[in-house]
């Protein structure tokens, strides 16, 4: 009897785990496709709206500016009210960031159009904490696939949603834009809904002393080595990715181009996550960082004196690649901190540190191109990928990331 009643506890657990991770990853899925609207979309609805054109962008920013605000106290915030409660803020959020700007497409208000982005950075800081969910929803073994799951199921919102959103566009329009900004909302109340279905797999612990335990996280070499490698990452990927289209540009190549050039590197991002089930439960997260550095390497090779649409796309697919190698196993070390207030503190910090590299590598990519040129800032990116690919090799990494 007792052992019936333990596979039938065992099968109710992997069951509800089951409905955690559909829930989890298609939350992700939702929001990349909310958010992949707005990288589409706010750029150009800044461009409508604002009287001084300079300022066309700013939308688009305060979206980036809005997340390294809010995401590392809302990774203490969530220690303390359960991740299920913010993500469904998180996705109301977003909700009333679509309406705001809306309503400035509607009368017109670049500033309420500035407004209801930054909102959106709520929602996106919310979105990045759906992988670490993940992983605490499965056993110790199942980490890795889990989290690569979750990240995977964005490929399938970068490829719908800005098409849906030109849907509406056509459908609603005029206004420009109305429709895509519909779409993000419609987006955004599919995730409170999903949301809803999740249920938190960790006890919820107030964090009472934040340096001190961001503090000893730090001390575990592999914080540390997940830390660098996930900084590093992103930063390579975003100038790559920031500059490129201006390069592109510059060589000849149409705007329709260049913006496939950049829809291949986003399905790059996230495609690996789709096929690498049996490749991250084979090997080890120093590993696959390793594998991710090298992949780097090697679309930035690609990148190097490229002037046609074949190595600007490889360059970049494979940027985006290796980033998704580095960025699964990143999460994975952090998911893997035993002690609750380190975990939190620690992968607050990772969400701080890695928005605050995007916004100043979107904004020092476009100088650093001018002034040097393309090449010298693909070989500066390469220099900054082989010290990183130095620093995975020589740390010390146990099977178990044990301190």
């Amino acid at each position: 009897m007792d052992g019936l009643m333990t596979n039938e506890f065992q099968s109710h657990r992997e069951t509800l785990w089951s409905r955690n991770l559909f829930c989890l990853a298609s939350c992700q899925m939702t929001y990349t496709a909310a958010g992949a609207v707005c990288l589409v979309v706010s750029g150009l609805a800044g461009f409508y709206l604002a009287d001084h054109k300079i300022l066309a962008t700013l939308p688009f920013a305060l979206i980036h500016v809005a997340t390294a605000l809010v995401t590392f106290p809302l990774s203490l915030l969530m220690q303390r009210l359960g991740r299920k409660t913010c993500f469904i803020f998180g996705s109301f959020a977003g909700l009333a960031a679509a309406i705001l700007c809306m309503t400035a497409i509607v009368v017109q208000s670049f500033p309420l159009l500035c407004a209801g982005s930054a909102v959106f950075g709520v929602f996106q800081a919310t979105s990045e904490y759906y992988r670490f969910a993940a992983a605490e929803s499965v056993a110790e073994s199942a980490i890795r696939q889990a989290v690569a799951w979750t990240i995977g199921l964005s490929l399938v919102g970068v490829l719908v949603g800005p098409q849906f959103g030109a849907l509406l566009d056509a459908v609603l329009a005029p206004p420009m834009f109305l429709g895509s900004y519909t779409a993000v909302a419609l987006f955004s109340v599919s995730s409170a809904i999903l949301a809803f279905g999740i249920e938190d797999k960790r006890s919820r612990v107030p964090v009472a002393h934040v340096g001190r335990s961001l503090g000893s996280a730090l001390k575990r070499p592999t914080v540390g080595l997940a830390l660098t490698a996930s900084g590093v990452a992103f930063g390579v990927m975003v100038t790559a990715m920031t500059a490129l289209p201006v390069a592109a540009v510059g060589c000849g190549l149409s705007v329709g181009a260049t913006g496939g050039i950049i829809q291949l590197h986003l399905i790059g991002m996230f495609i690996p996550s789709m096929f690498a089930s049996r490749l991250v439960s084979k090997y080890s997260a120093r590993q696959l960082l390793s594998a991710g550095g090298i992949v780097m390497i090697g679309g930035l090779g690609c990148l190097f004196e490229a002037k046609a649409f074949i190595p600007f796309a490889l360059g970049l697919f494979l940027v985006g690649a290796g980033w998704n190698f580095v960025y699964v196993s990143a999460t994975e070390i952090l998911a893997r901190i035993p002690d609750p207030e380190e975990r939190a503190t620690a992968q607050g910090f990772n969400e701080l540190l890695e928005f605050a590299i995007i916004a100043v590598c979107a904004l020092g990519a476009g100088a650093f191109y001018v002034l040097m040129g393309w090449n010298i800032l693909i070989v500066a990116l390469a220099a900054t990928s082989f010290c990183l690919l130095g620093v995975i090799l020589a740390s010390a990494v146990k099977p178990r990331f044990a301190p």
